[in-house]
């Protein structure tokens, strides 16, 4: 920068940063959807087992957001994010002008269409035998996607010819008119809105249709309208892109990439919601198995809201009750019937836990399987059918 741009510019205004809140707002949002993303893979992997193509086009949009977003913001910060525009050398410009055409083309474009591709790939699960429709309309809105995000594409790299011309002026080139580049972009984040409403809306009545328990449904209508929280963002982003100005302060107020950055990782956050809930679940039975049962010194199993003492309750054999009738007995030389099970836990508190438990002996069914049945000889001649059952959980 020249003395005499130097001098012009006022100390005040060139000392005016908006970087710690455009960088502290979207490093956090970037993080968030990277963890939910992680747990999300884990409850595939390993909870579910059921690792699929939503979920690796889902890794993509968020590693898309990782990449093209958090890292190229901080890159950025040197050549003057937050700060005025007029206050910032022109050689700080170029890169950071090449900056955000990388962030244009892979999060806010790449990341979106990736992340619009795993929920209608996600959203399929939920159909049923007569709805071939909502199959039909699922893969017309991911040809659609792809369509318009292979338009928005070609409109940046054939903005200037040759392409480097978009953030080096000084090159020998041409570009088409602001104006219609500013249209095209204002046409993708349409579309992008209108799919995000199109996701967030259409599978609500096939969920409520669904043979689930009520609160379940609830849960997951609630998580997929958050996709309208992206929808808000996409309309923010709109705004700022009507309002572009390219010889205004876009170092400064950052709006459009602010925006757009926000509305892939909520989109990412919203989407990645319904697919917790096995982890969810799985964590409030780990939380909550140690308050509602404990164990008996005779080995037993205890139901403290019962009082009674019997084989894991829920889990015991293939009977009516799970657990066995006591102080059944018979006469002569008939036999008696008692069933004994055992219980082994595996798991996070496994090496904790005092197990295998076996229940006091009671009468048992006599038509319960995968048992083992034993005649023993017992005090006072009484003869008796011994029928152990062994139930492993592994959580």
């Amino acid at each position: 920068m020249s003395e005499t741009q130097t001098s012009a510019v006022d100390p005040a205004r060139a000392a005016e940063s908006r970087v710690a809140q455009i960088v502290g707002v979207t490093t956090v949002f970037h993080v968030l959807a990277l963890i939910i993303v992680i747990l999300r893979s884990y409850t595939r992997l390993f909870l579910v087992r059921s690792f699929a193509f939503p979920d690796a086009f889902m890794i993509l949009s968020v590693l898309c957001s990782l990449l093209g977003g958090t890292v190229t913001i901080i890159m950025q910060v040197p050549y003057g994010l937050g700060r005025h525009q007029d206050t910032i050398p022109p050689a700080d410009l170029i890169p950071f002008t090449q900056l955000s055409f990388v962030q244009s083309i892979v999060p806010l474009m790449g990341g979106i269409a990736f992340l619009k591709i795993a929920i209608a790939l996600e959203l399929m699960k939920l159909k049923g035998n007569a709805l071939a429709w909502y199959n039909t309309v699922l893969w017309c809105l991911i040809g659609f996607v792809v369509a318009y995000t292979l338009l928005a594409w070609f409109s940046f790299f054939l903005f200037c010819r040759p392409m480097a011309k978009y953030w080096d002026p000084s090159i020998e080139g041409s570009c088409y008119s602001v104006s219609l580049f500013v249209k095209f972009g204002l046409i993708n984040t349409a579309f992008n809105i209108f799919t995000d409403v199109a996701f967030a809306t259409l599978p609500i009545p096939i969920v409520w249709l669904l043979k689930m328990p009520l609160k379940t449904r609830l849960y997951l209508v609630g998580v997929l309208s958050l996709g309208y929280v992206a929808v808000i963002m996409g309309i923010l982003k709109a705004v700022a892109q009507i309002d572009y100005n390219p010889f205004g302060d876009g170092t400064f107020t950052y709006d459009i990439q602010f925006w757009g950055l926000l509305q892939l990782n909520l989109g990412i956050i919203a989407a990645c919601g319904p697919s917790l809930k096995p982890l969810v679940r799985n964590i409030l039975q780990l939380t909550s198995l140690t308050p509602r049962y404990g164990y008996t010194g005779s080995g037993g199993y205890n139901n403290q809201r019962s009082g009674r003492t019997a084989g894991l309750y829920t889990i015991g054999g293939t009977g009516s009750k799970g657990y066995t009738k006591q102080n059944s007995r018979t006469d002569g030389t008939e036999f008696e019937l008692r069933s004994q099970y055992r219980a082994t836990v595996s798991g996070r508190d496994a090496a904790s836990s005092p197990g295998p438990y076996e229940t006091q002996k009671g009468n048992g069914s006599p038509e319960r399987s995968g048992s083992q049945e034993t005649i023993l000889q017992e005090e006072g001649g009484k003869k008796a059918i011994v029928r152990t059952t062994e139930v492993t959980i592994t959580y």
